[in-house]
């Protein structure tokens, strides 16, 4: 306790508190609050917060509680990150360079790390930014072209990643918007609205977004970007990279080109099959920008060797014709899955041609019981909850990989249908229920 001492004209320190001060559960605000309970609920049912156990892991099979389950929560959509080239490009790493390399890329740069960035500006076709994460990327580049003259108006769906490097911003005194998922004309409108009042425009949004896993607007996005001089785009394709694109650059720039505007941030994780994220610009004097006064450069270490070897050894298969086989066949997957749910009559989010797949529930609890039953059948998939979709907005979510068999996708969804009806009807819930929490969201009722 602090208080102020009248007659030595001074601050004392009571190092006897009459209360005993302590963090605990009861500390946390609402929204906290909400998300600590939420999380508990899972881990009552069983659901979340799980470990896997056993000395190895195939991609296909996790063992949980000594019992096998099949993986559909992966998010290494090629199966890469197995790959017998990468495992060996982190080992060469690790030899030549040693397990770190701890000094700022202000100062020092390994030729090594150059040597991975000339390959993806190779595969981009664009300037390229190595970061150590994707998150790291977006705090390096959004608060340094962004000021308190600017906007920026955020997709409702936008990754966290991007709305937490969005708050230093705003911390900046840059005025915040959001609108309703891929709501284009609501953006339109206010793009005009904002031109008269700020310098800039700014809209930040997901390539492919990862609850979802539909698609952004990218050529939508393109003419507005030529309509009006002062609106500009970063946008997160992490979900997007390597499965889809030339070379595996990504959904993004499988759409369009890059415009001098626009900004794609994406993730060497994931599909790639290592680590990391990059900034991929128009402009290459970005790139010295960036590399000059963003803090991931200035104030955190590079990527360590292992994870440069892991990199140039996926880069080198995104660089060959290997990289359309592997598109091919978790193209088969994602088709199969889409066919079977679809005569299943399960309803999907989205547009159901990426290897994201969401099949609603409504409220999280109802969502906890159907992925509880799914592994007490054994398969494992991913409870969307809040806070990463709105509450009444939970499900089921889905993700392919190369690893899964043609049996393991048809098999499983035969069991979810079955599973879930029981669910849904042991709640009193209807698919009509349950879709009127969806509104403006491209939700596929495929009823009877």
């Amino acid at each position: 306790m602090i208080f102020f001492d009248k007659d030595s004209k001074g601050i004392k320190f009571d190092v006897q508190p009459t209360k005993k001060q302590t963090m605990n559960k009861e500390q946390l605000d609402g929204v906290t609050s909400k998300i600590y309970q939420i999380a508990e609920q899972a881990k009552a049912a069983g659901v979340a917060h799980l470990s896997g156990e056993g000395e190895h892991y195939n991609g296909r099979e996790l063992l949980i509680k000594g019992q096998k389950k099949i993986n559909f929560a992966s998010c290494s959509y090629l199966g890469l990150s197995l790959d017998e080239r990468l495992i060996e490009g982190a080992v060469e790493g690790v030899r030549r360079f040693g397990t770190s390399f701890p000094t700022s890329r202000s100062f020092l740069t390994q030729g090594y790390l150059e040597r991975l960035e000339d390959k993806l500006e190779t595969l981009f076709g664009y300037s390229c930014v190595l970061a150590s994460s994707t998150s790291l990327a977006h705090t390096a580049f959004l608060p340094i072209f962004m000021g308190k003259n600017d906007v920026f108006i955020c997709d409702h769906q936008v990754h966290s990643s991007v709305q937490v490097a969005a708050e230093i911003i705003r911390a900046k005194g840059c005025t915040k918007d959001i609108i309703r998922h891929n709501d284009l004309h609501k953006l339109e409108e206010k793009i005009i609205a904002y031109s008269k009042t700020h310098r800039n425009v700014w809209f930040l949004a997901d390539g492919i977004y990862s609850m979802y896993g539909d698609k952004a607007p990218v050529q939508a996005l393109q003419r507005l970007l030529q309509q009006y001089p002062n609106f500009y785009v970063y946008i997160d394709d992490a979900h997007g990279m390597s499965w889809m694109g030339q070379r595996g650059q990504g959904f993004v720039l499988s759409q369009i080109e890059l415009h001098p505007r626009m900004v794609v941030s994406t993730s060497l994780g994931k599909a790639f099959g290592s680590i990391g994220g990059v900034l991929v610009c128009n402009n290459p004097e970005l790139k010295q920008i960036v590399k000059s006064c963003g803090s991931a450069f200035i104030f955190s270490s590079p990527l360590p060797p292992s994870v440069i070897g892991t990199s140039i050894a996926a880069a080198e298969i995104h660089l060959s014709p290997e990289i359309q086989a592997l598109q091919a066949s978790l193209e088969s997957r994602i088709e199969l899955f889409r066919r079977t749910a679809q005569s299943l009559h399960l309803p999907l989010i989205g547009q159901a041609e990426t290897p994201i797949f969401f099949i609603p529930s409504g409220n999280p609890s109802t969502c906890f019981k159907i992925v509880q039953r799914m592994l007490q059948k054994g398969y494992y998939q991913s409870s969307a909850v809040f806070p990463s979709v709105p509450f009444n907005n939970a499900g089921v979510r889905f993700t392919l990989t190369n690893w899964l068999q043609p049996d393991d996708i048809k098999q499983m969804l035969q069991c979810f249908s079955k599973e879930r009806s029981r669910v849904l009807q042991s709640e009193n819930l209807t698919e009509s229920s349950i879709k009127k929490y969806f509104k403006g969201i491209n939700y596929h009722l495929n009823v009877h």
